[in-house]
């Protein structure tokens, strides 16, 4: 098989100025004037939270699979990818890996074939060819690639949205400073940005929901993060990867970063440009703005004074990091979802959303289990793990390396315990 030269990286293929914010508008403007009114009404629920996923059937995958075969044939300058499919034909066909961009493209196959080839291409420019036909680990990170990792300022928050889809937060503020040129700083960041999502990826309830992004620019430090190039390409690299931006909100306390704000408005593609929304004020005012769509505020690593903690954000890439020396790979549950209950102490636990609906339950059913038999308030417990279960939930445990689901058994004693501990609680109140 013979190769064409690569082409060159839109790392440094920025403009010379930022568009205006008339630009913008206007870019806008004939971007919605073409949508349907449905595909508008559909903008506005992916922004808030409220959008359905795709009923995926057998069939539908099937052909949609059949599909991105075909408009893979149709793509000539596919450098990168004919020369993965040259070293390790069943990692590029490998039905998984293609799954998860049909789903980031809502099934487009022709969409999907491009954002493929696209990503090979980046995956080739960032971490040379000879790792084009394997996962990306933490071990194929340069130190200054782990630096960037492990700081915290892209972090996924470890809880979903109201409608079950990933969070991740861009910190910018926490962004290290490693001296570098900007196009040398840039790569390292895109290296760092390309293996992350790809490991966020591959959630499958990420995949069918899609994901939120929160830039948060609020108190940064003086002078920080005004890399024009970094911005330019962190946001193009998105649509080269198997993710799809629902929602992306934008919060800041500085009118000096819209010229920023424009720029990545600019660069994005115009499924992800549609859903962008800035958030202008203080961090309370932010947040505020963040709870109305749907967005988890009390999982954000914040404190109440808006400090940043990066303790659960290191924690997990260091779990990662074992796992991927283990060859154990994480399991499916990277992150729980919003009829999930988690087992456990502490604040995430008791406020995940998934729990609160499901102490709800108990409440409902105390009165009946307290009044049961034995053998009644067994099947009580069975009935309420089941209706979790019903409505897309499950039990999660932190094992120490990430979620994983317990047994009916498991999940059957955390009911019954919890059941013993609402009647407990009721008792010591009442007393004088």
């Amino acid at each position: 098989m013979s190769f064409q030269e690569p082409p060159s990286s839109f790392v440094e293929d920025i403009p010379d100025s930022n568009p205006s914010p008339d630009d913008i508008d206007n870019l806008l403007n004939t971007e919605l004037c073409s949508l349907s009114l449905n595909e508008r009404g559909q903008v506005f629920d992916d922004i808030h939270g409220v959008s359905d996923v795709i009923e995926e059937t057998p069939e539908l995958v099937s052909e949609g699979l059949q599909r991105v075969d075909e408009e893979l044939k149709l793509i000539n300058d596919k450098y990168a990818y004919d020369f993965a499919y040259a070293l390790d034909p069943k990692y590029v066909k490998n039905r998984v890996f293609l799954l998860r961009f049909l789903r980031a493209t809502m099934f487009d196959a022709h969409s999907a074939a491009s954002r493929i080839v696209q990503h090979f291409e980046i995956k080739m420019e960032l971490f040379g060819k000879e790792k084009l036909s394997q996962d990306i680990t933490q071990d194929d990170l340069d130190p200054e690639d782990l630096t960037m990792l492990y700081a915290g300022y892209y972090q996924n928050i470890g809880v979903r949205d109201r409608a079950g889809r990933g969070v991740d937060l861009w910190l910018t503020g926490l962004k290290p400073k490693l001296g570098l040129d900007p196009v040398t700083e840039t790569k390292h960041r895109l290296r760092r940005m390309f293996y992350a999502q790809m490991v966020i990826s591959m959630d499958e309830e990420i995949q069918k929901k899609g994901q939120v992004i929160i830039v948060w620019a609020v108190d940064m430090p003086q002078g920080s993060n005004k890399n024009r190039s970094a911005v330019w390409a962190t946001v193009k690299m998105l649509s080269c990867l198997p993710i799809r931006l629902n929602a992306v909100h934008i919060c800041y306390d500085s009118v000096l970063l819209k010229a920023l704000i424009t720029l990545g408005s600019y660069a994005a593609d115009a499924f992800t440009r549609v859903r962008m929304r800035s958030h202008y004020g203080s961090y309370s005012e932010c947040v505020h703005e963040l709870k109305t769509f749907g967005i988890p505020i009390y999982a954000l690593p914040f404190d109440e004074n808006g400090n940043v903690s990066t303790e659960n954000h290191k924690a997990f890439w260091g779990k990662r990091r074992q796992l991927e020396r283990s060859c154990s790979g994480l399991g499916k549950v990277l992150s729980p979802g919003p009829f999930d209950v988690l087992l456990g102490r502490g604040r995430l636990c008791q406020e995940h959303v998934g729990n609160v609906r499901y102490r709800q339950m108990v409440v409902k059913h105390k009165q009946q289990y307290d009044n049961s038999s034995t053998v009644d308030k067994t099947a009580i417990s069975f009935m309420i793990v089941n209706m979790v279960k019903d409505s897309s939930g499950r039990f999660l445990k932190d094992n120490g390396n990430g979620w994983v689901e317990v047994d009916d058994k498991r999940a059957r004693d955390k009911v019954s315990h919890s059941f013993r501990t609402l009647r407990y609680t009721n008792n010591a109140a009442s007393k004088p």
